[in-house]
């Protein structure tokens, strides 16, 4: 149809009146199918000319992209109301950065975009941008190297309790001995020290080993029907002092009129919870918010904060065995607080840098879904708010 279009144009002064209607309606009919084709499509596409003017895209793009009509006679970007989007479109599609892809995060959802040449004629005519919403997708890569990084950690854990541990206890105990039978006249000041410098180390060796033991073994699990709320507000009565000391500032704030129960190990929980909350309290936070909120099929458990918030490079590592920023960290914390959710069939997403301020992006928001029991709940009042501080 296309050929038969092109030779028609240059014979256009010799056709009849009905010809050309109807090369105008094939034609019709062959766009109309084109954009059929890329409405039926979930991923977005936008083509842009060489100034960047959108001449063909679909509802997906729109959608994805978080905006409203586009205007063929305006740039994209200037319709594009996301700063980094705007941003990376308008750089790539001037300077001509094409055949990359580029994940932006937009309103919660991690998003694709690829912008590629389009040629007409034998010559590049614009770009072609391909949109695709890749949350699910880049989770579901998190969760696996997330088990493999556990699987891994559950060998080396296993090697680390006998090469480590038994000879660390026989150490201790001999230590001891030797101290006994060494008599007290000539026991120094200076040994003493060195006593206890070695009795320190030891120990802290032999938390390291019980922390790895910790993060590989089965949990041990003892499940009842537990109030979250409640829960956390125990939690927020033991951190309270060590917080007001720091000078920061804790929120535990409960949008709905009911609670429902959940299965739950308290103490594991806690121990989850008390792990999120210690590295917000670490990142320099002044303000922390625990958010609880309520689904038709979970209960949702948000903590945010105004820390520095953690790195692109870095927010799909944090829950790897061994990693960590932090100069006398061990890396196992948020292992562990990703193994006590996943057996209780939660998960966890973390979202950082969520605060624009004038020196920079800041804060972290971890976002935790339990899944209901149905039929059972607590019932308040209202939505309340508390403060700790």
């Amino acid at each position: 149809m296309r050929r038969h279009v092109t030779k028609a144009l240059h014979k256009s002064n010799k056709l009849s009146t009905e010809t050309l209607i109807t090369l105008l309606t094939a034609t019709h009919d062959e766009l109309a199918i084109v954009q059929a084709v890329l409405e039926s499509l979930k991923h977005g596409i936008i083509v842009v000319n060489e100034k960047g003017d959108p001449l063909v895209w679909n509802q997906s793009a729109l959608r994805l992209f978080q905006t409203g009509e586009l205007k063929q006679d305006r740039a994209l970007w200037k319709s594009i109301h996301h700063k980094e989007l705007r941003n990376y479109l308008e750089i790539s599609i001037k300077a001509q950065i094409l055949g990359e892809s580029e994940d932006l995060r937009i309103h919660n959802r991690l998003i694709c975009c690829e912008i590629t040449p389009w040629v007409l004629s034998g010559a590049i005519a614009g770009s072609l941008i391909w949109i695709e919403d890749v949350t699910e997708k880049r989770l579901q890569m998190t969760r696996l190297r997330q088990a493999e990084a556990m699987a891994r950690l559950s060998t080396m854990a296993a090697t680390l309790a006998h090469e480590i541990k038994n000879p660390l206890g026989a150490i201790s105990i001999h230590l001891q001995l030797l101290k006994k039978s060494i008599p007290s006249t000539i026991w120094t000041e200076h040994m003493q020290e060195t006593f206890d410098v070695l009795s320190e180390e030891m120990h802290r060796l032999g938390e390291v080993v019980h922390n790895y033991l910790d993060a590989s073994r089965p949990l041990s699990m003892h499940l009842e029907r537990c109030d979250l709320l409640s829960t956390l507000q125990e939690l927020l009565d033991v951190l309270s002092v060590e917080a007001s000391e720091h000078h920061i500032e804790l929120n535990l704030n409960k949008q709905m009129a009911f609670i429902p129960l959940l299965l739950l190990d308290k103490s594991l929980i806690k121990q989850a919870v008390m792990n999120l909350l210690q590295n917000s309290m670490q990142s320099g936070a002044h303000i922390i918010d625990l958010n609880l909120y309520v689904t038709a099929e979970q209960v949702i458990l948000e903590i945010e904060d105004d820390g520095v918030g953690i790195s692109a490079e870095n927010i799909n590592k944090i829950f790897e065995p061994h990693f960590t920023t932090r100069k006398n960290g061990n890396g196992l914390g948020l292992t562990i607080v990703f193994k006590i959710l996943r057996e209780h069939g939660a998960s966890i997403e973390v979202e950082s840098p969520i605060i624009n301020h004038q020196e920079g992006m800041h804060g972290t928001r971890v976002r935790v879904k339990f899944m209901r029991m149905d039929g059972e709940y607590m019932q308040l009042a209202a939505p309340t708010h508390t403060q700790l501080s």
